[in-house]
């Protein structure tokens, strides 16, 4: 289940797309999503547009178009999104898009990746229930072959 943590938000630049040790937002974030009772929480940049999780990329998909923040909007370039865009753009139309909140309502499957854990499917976010499966089944299908 994901929430939206908007206490703090983060700033755009060349520097938010690079994973480092400040990791104040994150940390805070995470500990938001924990004491609401989300597995994690939506970060959003200076211009009140969704980026990231606090720990992974984000793509949705409406309809058979994926959408995923630009790098302008300052999520991390992380190497589980590079692996997955010429995944993704075999497939499907893939779009560089800022995301609002609404966006999420209107999608038909959302996905958060890092090389950590993979890929992961969302289920719930607000009252919004994801019950399609094709986009991730993909995508798992997708890295499965690669290994």
């Amino acid at each position: 289940s994901l929430g939206v943590y908007n206490d703090n938000l983060k700033s755009k630049s060349k520097l938010s797309n690079i994973k480092s040790l400040n990791s104040l937002l994150y940390v805070l974030a995470s500990k938001y999503a924990k004491i609401n009772g989300f597995d994690d929480v939506l970060l959003l940049n200076s211009s009140n547009n969704i980026i990231e999780s606090t720990n992974s990329n984000l793509f949705l998909k409406a309809n058979d178009v994926v959408f995923t923040p630009p790098l302008l909007d300052g999520c991390v370039d992380g190497s589980m999104r590079k692996l997955l865009i010429p995944i993704i753009e075999k497939e499907y139309k893939l779009t560089y898009k800022s995301l609002q909140i609404e966006d999420l309502f209107k999608s038909d499957e959302v996905i958060l990746s890092n090389a950590i854990s993979g890929i992961k499917r969302v289920t719930f976010f607000k009252k919004r229930e994801y019950y399609n499966d094709s986009f991730y089944d993909y995508l798992l299908k997708s890295i499965n072959n690669l290994i």
